[in-house]
C-alpha cells in the first residue's frame, strides 16, 4: 500500500512539479532547520553563521513564501538525487539566483539548508519505499528539473520585510 501511495505521489508531483510535503509539515521542518542553522551553517568565508540577537535567532532569515518556494525546488532535487539525475546544477542555479536577487549570505545559507531538508525528505521517502527509478521515471524527473520553479526564483522570491 505504501509503495502505491508513493507511486501516486510521484506521478502527481511529476505533473505539477513539486509540493508533496504538506504545509503543516513544512512549517515544522522550517522550525527545525532554523534551530539547527545557527552555528552549524557556514558562510562563504568558512565561518559559522550566528544570529545577531535573540530576535534573529527565532526569526526565519527568509520570508515564508520564499521558504515554501525553496522547499518546492528542493523536493525536485530530492527526486533527482533518488533517480541519479544531476541535481547540483539545479541547486547552484538556486543559490546563484538568490545572490543575484539581493539575498544576503546568511539568507543564501538558510536557502541551502531548506533545500537540503526538502531534498532529503523526498529522497528518503522514495528510497525507503523500495522503489527504484526506471527510465520512465527518470524522464519525468528530467522534465521536473526543466520546469522547475528555480527559473522563476528571481521573480517569485520575496525578501523578508
Amino acid at each position: 500500500m505504501r509503495k502505491i501511495l508513493i507511486s501516486l505521489l510521484f506521478v502527481s508531483t511529476a505533473a505539477i512539479g513539486s509540493g508533496i510535503t504538506p504545509d503543516s509539515h513544512r512549517e515544522k521542518l522550517f522550525d527545525i532547520a532554523l534551530s539547527k542553522f545557527w552555528g552549524n551553517a557556514v558562510g562563504r568565508d568558512g565561518l559559522p553563521i550566528e544570529p545577531e540577537n535573540e530576535v534573529d535567532r527565532v526569526t526565519l532569515p527568509i520570508s515564508k513564501e520564499t521558504a515554501h518556494l525553496v522547499f518546492d525546488i528542493g523536493e525536485i532535487s530530492g527526486y533527482a538525487r533518488w533517480c541519479g539525475v544531476d541535481w547540483k546544477a539545479h541547486f547552484l542555479k538556486l543559490t546563484s539566483s538568490a545572490r543575484s536577487s539581493g539575498f544576503s549570505e546568511k539568507q543564501v545559507a538558510f536557502i541551502g539548508v531548506v533545500h537540503g531538508v526538502a531534498q532529503g525528505v523526498v529522497e528518503y521517502a522514495m528510497t525507503s519505499s523500495g522503489m527504484t527509478c526506471n527510465d520512465e521515471q527518470r524522464q519525468k524527473v528530467e522534465k521536473m528539473i526543466e520546469n522547475s520553479p528555480v527559473e522563476a526564483f528571481p521573480r517569485l522570491a520575496k525578501l523578508p520585510r
